[in-house]
């Protein structure tokens, strides 16, 4: 009930930002704030090694969330946005490391070692995002499933009652696409 009542609000708040008002902007940055920290957590956790600094994060996700929701979004429509938004930007900052570790970006010395490090992180991620790219052509259903859920904190409760579907649905859909991006060869 609770996070049904967030939700709500979040969405409330986001098209009363896109009228113009400030105060639900900021409000909205707030939470979008404490949101993609969370996410960003969540990603971090879900491909291991892939980092990425919330803080500055957070002004380009909001941004991002509310150019990509269309007018009538419900809170469905936000955390898809949101999903997808946490997606790109770590693909995003991924691709930065990676061109930072073969000399095509500023890297400091000190910070090499540990741009190396994350490197396969960062590669796995990015062979994940174009496998999922490819999915969303064929099989748009499974791909955005696994997105809300890795990129947007869903579980499959939440979901389910998100999408009206069951558990059981959600949960072959995921145990799908986990199986065939272990199929997908690396680089």
């Amino acid at each position: 009930m609770q996070a049904r009542v967030q939700e709500l609000e979040a969405t409330g708040l986001a098209r009363a930002w896109r009228a113009g008002g400030e105060s639900a902007r900021a409000a909205l940055g707030e939470r979008v704030h404490a949101n993609v920290r969370a996410l960003v957590a969540q990603a971090q956790r879900s491909f291991p090694g892939v980092a990425g600094e919330a803080t500055s994060l957070a002004p380009a996700a909001v941004r991002r969330m509310l150019d990509a929701l269309p007018a009538g979004a419900d809170h469905l429509d936000f955390f898809r946005a949101t999903a997808q938004t946490t997606r790109q930007i770590l693909v995003e900052a991924a691709r930065r490391r990676l061109a930072d570790a073969r000399g095509e970006g500023p890297v400091e010395r000190a910070r090499a070692p540990a741009h190396a490090a994350r490197a396969g992180a960062d590669a796995d991620l990015l062979r994940i995002d174009a496998a999922l790219r490819d999915l969303q052509c064929t099989d748009a259903r499974r791909a955005e499933v696994f997105e809300l859920v890795h990129f947007g904190r869903f579980g499959l409760h939440e979901l389910a009652q998100a999408l009206q579907r069951s558990e059981a649905d959600i949960d072959h859909d995921l145990r799908l696409v986990r199986a065939w991006l272990g199929s997908v060869p690396t680089a």
